[in-house]
């Protein structure tokens, strides 16, 4: 019975702490604020979560754009869901720009292609960045039937929120079993 009551005193005070345990959220980025360029070649869902870009043949790149977007101050890596479908006779590119306008984050090879792409913007915390989304023609493209479409973009945070009564209540049961299982032995 003894072993029993200091079993259950450890794991009483292991689940407390992992209780009170910060955790990672992820919030959701609309893109209805982002500007289009060339509106007419790019298409937002109305819930903002996905937007689909088509080629034009006088404009390259047709991009998703904020010039300035303010990275929370907590902020630990950006994340979204791409797909790009390239037709036959055509050689696009999909360009992920954040900050850096010169040099992209993230970039295709010119083939149809789907992924999620993660993008650690910890030394971006609590800045403000361009952020650029762009489908762009290569040299050797004959044909305007390449779609790119991007939804689900998130910034993950860090989750320290300021602890509920209950969630300090625990914390110090965790502890009090913790001394008084550590004075026992």
């Amino acid at each position: 019975m003894k072993t029993f009551k200091h079993g259950f005193i450890r794991l009483l005070s292991v689940a407390c702490f992992l209780l009170y345990g910060a955790q990672a959220s992820a919030v959701l980025i609309d893109l209805n604020e982002l500007d289009a360029y060339p509106d007419s070649n790019v298409s937002i869902s109305t819930d903002g979560m996905s937007a689909t870009f088509t080629e034009n043949a006088y404009y390259s790149p047709v991009s998703l754009e904020h010039s300035g977007y303010a990275m929370p101050a907590d902020s630990l890596s950006l994340r979204f869901d791409y797909s790009l479908s390239v037709g036959p006779e055509d050689e696009d590119y999909f360009d992920f720009y954040l900050g850096d306008l010169v040099t992209p984050q993230f970039s295709t090879n010119g083939s149809s292609m789907s992924g999620v792409v993660l993008v650690d913007v910890t030394p971006f915390a609590g800045t403000l960045l361009p952020m650029v989304f762009s489908l762009s023609y290569g040299w050797n493209d004959f044909g305007l039937d390449s779609i790119l479409t991007i939804s689900h973009l998130e910034i993950v945070q860090s989750g320290a929120t300021v602890p509920e009564p209950g969630t300090l209540m625990l914390m110090a049961l965790g502890l009090l079993a913790i001394f008084f299982n550590l004075r026992r032995c």
